[in-house]
């Protein structure tokens, strides 16, 4: 679904929140209402960082999401479907919407969402007995 994506097929309603890691969207990709959470860009390892050790956030969150498709989680409602990605893409091509992107020194990369409306993260307000069971 999101192969190739020119910044035309985007259409972004709101921003659903923002953290200092990533930004999430409400967007509508080829007539297809998702989420696009914009992940900030890393750059080379560092000296000091394990090399055994993956550090890339949305490396790591790509790899769940596959993963968690590949067993059939997503397709039996398990967690929300996994769509697809893109992978260190000039945010200057989505502005203004991915204007806090515009001054990292290494470029973004996004995934994206199956859209489920009235989801809500688990937090302590809403994490009961009966989801811990």
């Amino acid at each position: 679904m999101t192969h190739n994506v020119k910044p035309i097929e985007i259409v972004f309603w709101k921003k659903l929140c923002a953290s200092s890691f990533s930004v999430v969207f409400l967007v509508n990709v080829r007539n297809q209402t998702c989420i696009m959470k914009v992940h900030h860009g890393r750059g080379p390892r560092r000296y000091y960082e394990p090399e055994n050790r993956e550090l890339d956030i949305h490396v790591l969150e790509f790899t769940v999401y596959v993963r968690l498709k590949d067993r059939g989680l997503c397709d039996r409602g398990i967690v929300p479907n996994f769509l697809g990605s893109m992978r260190k893409f000039d945010a200057s091509l989505w502005q203004p919407h991915l204007q806090m992107f515009l001054d990292d020194e290494y470029p973004p990369s996004t995934i994206f969402l199956e859209y489920i409306n009235g989801l809500e993260m688990i937090g302590l307000h809403n994490y009961t007995q009966r989801r811990m069971d």
